[in-house]
């Protein structure tokens, strides 16, 4: 990550507080970008799935809802449930709706 190594290598220049929220930023926008990722590839799967009806696509999505929710849960942790882009609320109902999803379907297809 040329990112962090340039901020670690900028640390000694910097005030503590000023590193210390660039390094918080730094860490939410990682947050962010692998939770919108977990996002992608859990609506995507799914969607694929409903198309095709491919079952190994409703494995993925079923596999990314599990990291999905694990990227909310460590988001919340590290910086609490109310951070304005990578709400961690709005990331479990997403969850909770496509999980919904994916139980009718497997109900009507008796388990794929």
């Amino acid at each position: 990550m040329k990112c962090r190594t340039a901020l670690q290598r900028a640390q000694p220049l910097l005030e503590d507080q000023v590193y210390e929220d660039l390094s918080r930023r730094f860490n939410l926008w990682r947050h962010c970008a692998h939770t919108w990722r977990a996002f992608a590839k859990a609506f995507f799967a799914y969607r694929i799935f409903e198309e095709q009806g491919d079952p190994e696509m409703l494995n993925r999505a079923k596999r990314a809802v599990i990291n999905l929710e694990s990227w909310a849960d460590l988001t919340a942790e590290e910086f609490g449930e109310d951070i304005m882009r990578n709400n961690p609320e709005r990331t479990r109902r997403f969850v909770r709706q496509l999980r919904e999803k994916i139980h009718v379907v497997e109900q009507d297809n008796h388990g794929l």
